[in-house]
Order: structure tokens, then sequence, then C-alpha cells
């Protein structure tokens, strides 16, 4: 009941766990992927549901928030589904991370990650991200406590040989603070030699919540510090709300969905950074066309492979509808394509809360988490537009089979690097008596 109440209070928040957006083991205990004959998709693309991705029966109980975070592998054969609201009895919110296979076209659960010492209010698997070819798994936990300090954040680098994960590392800030949530966006390379990690409430000098983001590279197995990237945003601009990078690592983008943008407040920025002989610098700016204050722009990100294509999201333009930006980069000018939205969208929608990209970045995957057709209030769907030469359209709407109110489906989405997978997660999905559990969705 303790659990339900929190629950019920963070929605009544308007914490929705939208993000953009929080122990390796080798645990070989059982969890449900089951295949689903029905199509969930509506269009003209031939997107089906194929598998739903849950909790073990014996570990799941209740606000788990399963699927608030997702990666995919490049060829869509490993999935790690993030859980930030698992706990106990007696502690709230430690968080897991869950690890699937896929194998002669089955899914199955191989292992569950960890924090080394699991403790309430970690939010643990609020962030996740894998290398291309799944081997390296990077896990946000923004309300880690570090060096005693009550959720200055960290996040975790594992490592699989086979089927054993092994926790390597734990990233972070070097001068953390109190509640500065580090670990509440990851990416990593498709090598999985560097990480970016934000932390969207860090402190200026004399500004709250500007934030910032870190880089850290990896050498023989030993991860360093390399850089912290910030901007001048004004106040509460939660710089490093979502981060995505290039697969060489060598192209950042960092939202900030409250940065104040031609002196009006929350209207949203997303940053590109690259490296050059003096270190990181920030390139561009990117901004909506006709942004506004309190268009939260920024709130999800995601780059293509060659960090040439990036895709923004804005879930609360025009009343929560809500947007996402499709922007190319001209010899480090970077300019608008595309403006994606639901023609048919309803207030409060929030299509861009998540969104993601192919290697290519000709195919985008866009959550609208509180949509409220065709599931009914916070159902939640997912868009899939294409770019086919001529300009961006979008061609499919996906929805869970099955679904139902509150499920929140595409809170987060991820695709494979040929745009032919897609995973699609529903936290508030599930469950019984109204508690629910969460689920994540694969489509092909």
């Amino acid at each position: 009941m303790q659990r339900r109440r929190r629950y019920l209070a963070a929605l009544a928040a308007g914490a929705t766990g939208l993000v953009a957006g929080c122990r390796g083991g080798d645990s070989d205990s059982e969890q449900t992927a089951t295949p689903t004959p029905t199509s969930g998709s509506t269009g003209e693309e031939p997107w089906q549901q194929t598998t739903r991705l849950s909790p073990a029966a014996d570990e799941a109980d209740g606000f788990d928030r399963y699927g608030s975070a997702l990666a995919l592998d490049s060829d869509g054969t490993t999935a790690l589904v993030g859980a930030p609201g698992d706990g106990t009895s007696d502690h709230l919110e430690i968080g897991a991370a869950y690890v699937f296979v896929r194998e002669d076209g089955d899914w199955t659960r191989q292992t569950e990650l960890t924090a080394p010492d699991r403790r309430g209010d970690e939010r643990f698997g609020c962030s996740v991200a894998l290398s291309a070819d799944g081997t390296t798994a990077l896990v946000g936990a923004n309300g880690r406590p570090v060096n005693g300090v009550t959720s200055a954040g960290a996040a975790y680098v594992f490592s699989a040989a086979g089927r054993a994960w092994t926790r390597e590392t734990e990233l972070t800030a070097p001068d953390g603070e109190f509640q500065d949530h580090f670990g509440s966006s990851v990416a990593l390379s498709a090598d999985g030699t560097t990480a970016l990690v934000g932390a969207p409430d860090v402190d200026g000098p004399d500004e709250r919540q500007v934030g910032s983001a870190h880089v850290f590279t990896a050498s023989d197995g030993d991860w360093t510090a390399e850089t912290t990237l910030t901007g001048d945003m004004g106040p509460y601009a939660k710089f490093g709300t979502a981060v995505a990078l290039s697969d060489d690592g060598a192209t950042a983008l960092v939202g900030a969905k409250g940065a104040t943008v031609s002196g009006t407040y929350a209207t949203g920025a997303a940053y590109v950074f690259a490296p050059d002989a003096d270190g990181w610098r920030q390139q561009n700016e990117l901004t909506a066309d006709e942004g506004e204050g309190g268009d939260f722009f920024g709130n999800s990100v995601a780059l293509s492979a060659d960090g040439t294509t990036a895709l923004v999201g804005a879930a609360d333009t025009d009343e929560r509808i809500g947007a996402a930006y499709v922007f190319t980069d001209a010899g480090e000018r970077w300019s608008q394509l595309a403006k994606l939205a639901d023609p048919n969208g309803d207030s409060d929608d929030q299509f861009g809360a998540s969104v993601a990209l192919p290697a290519d970045g000709t195919t985008a995957l866009v959550g609208a988490a509180t949509d409220e057709d065709p599931n009914g209030r916070r159902g939640g769907a997912t868009y899939v537009a294409t770019d086919d030469g001529d300009g961006w359209t979008l061609t499919t709407k996906l929805d869970s089979a099955g679904g139902g109110e509150d499920d929140e489906f595409g809170t987060a989405v991820a695709l494979d690097d040929e745009g032919t997978t897609a995973l699609v997660g529903a936290p508030g999905a599930g469950g019984t008596d109204s508690v629910p559990e969460g689920h994540a969705y694969v489509f092909e």
C-alpha cells in the first residue's frame, strides 16, 4: 500500500517517469517473453507485435516501472530493460535492469543487473544503454548516494562473457553534490568505450539546476573521467535531461529541456558537442523554429550512427500534444529538416516523450506516452515516421495488444541499427488490482 500511495502521489505531481525521459549477477530465473499473434499496429507499414517482455511472476510486486528505460544492440538480438521502481517490502525504488537475448527467434531472459548494495530510492535502471554488440551495458541510478551525499547519482558499467555478466565499475561525477541526479540519462559509443552521463540537476555557480553531462572513456578496461560538458542556458535548464552519442563517440547530443531561448524560459534546446585538439567544444545549439516557452524541447534526443542526423522530442508543445524535430548536420551548421506531429493529436498526448533513430537516421520512432487513442486515458501510443527522400511522413501508429488505461505505452523506445526491430516500454501496464508492474513490447 505504501508503494501504491507513493506512485499515485507521483502521478498527481506530474512525475510520470517520462524521459525522455533511474548487482551484477548471473541469475537465470525465468522471466516471461510472451509472443502475441495480434499486430498491435495501424497504418501502412507491416509492423507486428511479436513479443512481450515482462517481469517474472515471482519478482513483480507492483510499481516496478518496468520498461521505463530501454536499449537494443545493433542487430536487435539483445535488449536491456530498466525497472527503476523495483523494490522490496522494506525499500522502495531500489531498481534493477534485465538483459534479454533472442536466439532462433525466441526471447529469453539472460540475467538481472543490480547495484552493489541495493538501497532504497536509488532508481537503478532509470536509464540504460548498450554497446553495438550487446556485451557492454551502462545503467544509471540517479538516486544513488555517493560518498554519503544523497542522490548525487551514479552509473554502472557491466560486461558480458557468454551468459555471465560482471559489474566492471561505478561512474560518478568528480564533484557530485546533493540531488545532482547524475545518471538520469546515459549513452554509449558502439564499441562501448565512451560513455556520456547526464546530471540535469547540478547547480551552477549562481543558478539552480543548470545541469551538466560527463564524458568517460575506457582503455584496457579502466574508465577515466574525460570532461564535463556544460552550457550557458540559465537556471533550471536541466542540461543533461537526455543524451545521445554517435557510434564513434565523437559527437554528443545533450538535451536541456528547461533552457531559456531568446529570453523565454523553458523553451528548451539541445546541444551538439564534438572533441577537437583542445578538448570537447559546443558546435551548435538546436532549437525548434517555432519554439515557445514551456515546450520543453530536448526532453528526449537521438542520433544516427554517423552523428549527422538528430531527433529531438518536445513533448509539451501545443498544450502537450507534443512534437519531435529532425535536424541534419551540414558542415558544423545544423538545420531543422522536419517537424513530426500527430495531425489528430490531442492535448496531453506528449508525442515526443521518447525518441529513437536507426543507424542511417531515415526512420524515427516517437513515443506518445499519454495518448488516449486507442486504449484510453494515459494508455499511450508510439509512432513510426520515415524519410523516403522527399520528406518525412508518419506511416504507422503502434499500440500494445491488450493495452489499457494508464499503461504509458511509449514512455521509452529503442530501435536496432536497421530500423526493423522496435522496443517500446509501458511501465504502467500489467499487474493486478490496478497495481501496474510494467512491460516492454517487441515489434518487427
